[in-house]
């Protein structure tokens, strides 16, 4: 049985755990309505005060995927049937009314959230994907047009979710952004700004990778604009120009910039260096390549690098330190904008980092030993605890990690299968190993 648990801020019930007080320690989500038959934990999403769950369950002689949510509803982000409704303490599986436009075949393939606004992918076999948007338009987060100035900011949310179009792009390799070749690749936001990579198919010729971001742009996180001065909101898609987006293999967005990696282990970056940000993607961006992840918190970037040819890993970062989240402490008196995050156990050295999740100001590395045994995993964590974020069971900032979780006595041995950082919040979904 999977079990997915959480911890951190939870003023409007982002956590799912059936309270609205924060949780300085990890519990265990509830639901709604009977609790599903969870055969897989996709992914976990979060804004400000909200949460999106995209999970597998089984339903009777099928599995089939499902959206639930908790937390703030107001703006519309968990949809307009749950817009006038207080705050949600418990998850609860999100009724969309894909049947008005014509989606009830399609499958949840991907989930994403700005500060209030949430985004899903769709797939159907043989037809392209599509991507919905709900929730506020304050910077341009639906990806629509401006609908503030259209329609006037206390309308923000007319109807249940709004379909993202590209339509209107076009490439030096004249693929079309046609509704049955477009397949979405990836999807990841930031505070206010949202990256796709897509997938563009054409007929006899080879498919073409490109990215495409809207919201907010002022600091240039979605790339250069046409102008002297970039806009400060991008109201609907347009073509983030990433170093060689063929060679792209994954990328992170913080609120002023967005980091790339290569499937070379080279990493590059678009945005503001104004808290030193992008020191470490500079550092990481010639050379020999061996960053496997990267991810950015707000103000920072996190690179793991695979120190040696066995797959032992080390964390590097740069940024704001505002709340110890860089996890290393530069010596009084240097100008040092890039470190090696100072993990204080002997057993690292014999691990390699399997996951990293990177939340608002604070940051989760799951460790794996060589051998693959859920005995050998190891959960770490450290920066901004502000709202017991971290599940040490108190509110004190980290500046360097420290083992945060491992599973009680009762639960037995258990396997941790993924792990996520939100604003203020953390999540772990683990699995009885036996």
């Amino acid at each position: 049985m999977i079990h997915l648990c959480s911890s951190g801020s939870n003023a409007q019930g982002q956590l799912g755990n059936g309270s609205l007080h924060d949780a300085h320690t990890f519990r265990r989500v509830s639901f709604e309505t009977q609790a599903p038959d969870i055969t897989r934990i996709i992914d976990v999403a979060g804004g400000a005060n909200h949460t999106i769950l995209l999970l597998e369950a089984r339903r009777a002689d099928e599995t089939r995927r499902e959206i639930w949510g908790c937390g703030d509803g107001r703006k519309g982000q968990l949809g307009a049937k749950y817009q006038q409704d207080g705050p949600k303490s418990s998850f609860t599986r999100l009724v969309l009314g894909l049947e008005a436009a014509g989606l009830e075949e399609y499958t949840f393939k991907f989930i994403a959230a700005t500060w209030e606004t949430t985004y899903i992918v769709l797939e159907h076999e043989g037809k392209g994907d599509v991507v919905i948007s709900l929730g506020s338009d304050e910077y341009g987060d639906l990806g629509v047009g401006d609908l503030r100035s259209a329609k006037g900011k206390e309308n923000e949310v007319a109807q249940d979710f709004y379909i993202v179009r590209f339509d209107h792009l076009s490439t030096s390799h004249d693929a079309p952004f046609g509704p049955n070749n477009l397949k979405v690749k990836a999807i990841s936001s930031g505070q206010r700004h949202v990256v796709v990579q897509l997938c563009l198919t054409q007929t006899n010729s080879p498919a073409s990778l490109v990215f495409v971001g809207w919201g907010a742009s002022r600091h240039g996180q979605l790339g250069p604009s046409s102008s002297l001065k970039p806009a400060p909101i991008q109201p609907l898609p347009q073509l983030v120009h990433s170093p060689d987006p063929d060679s792209i293999e994954s990328y992170a967005a913080g609120i002023h910039h967005s980091a790339f990696l290569s499937n070379v282990g080279r990493l590059s970056a678009l945005g503001s260096d104004r808290k030193h940000q992008l020191q470490v993607v500079e550092h990481f961006s010639s050379g020999p390549g061996h960053v496997q992840f990267v991810g950015c918190t707000w103000h920072g970037t996190y690179a793991v690098v695979q120190d040696d040819d066995c797959g032992v890993s080390s964390v590097y970062s740069s940024g704001s330190n505002s709340h110890s989240q860089l996890g290393w402490i530069p010596p009084s008196g240097s100008d040092e904008r890039v470190g090696k995050v100072a993990f204080h156990h002997d057993s690292a050295a014999q691990k390699t980092v399997v996951q990293m999740a990177c939340g608002s100001e604070h940051v989760l590395i799951l460790f794996q030993g060589r051998d693959s045994s859920p005995a050998r995993q190891e959960l770490w964590g450290w920066g901004w605890n502000e709202h017991g974020n971290l599940g040490t069971g108190d509110t004190n900032d980290l500046p360097t990690p420290i083992r945060i979780w491992s599973p009680t006595p009762d639960d037995g041995l258990m396997k941790v299968e993924g792990i996520w950082a939100g604003c203020g919040t953390s999540w772990i979904a683990y699995r009885n190993a036996l």
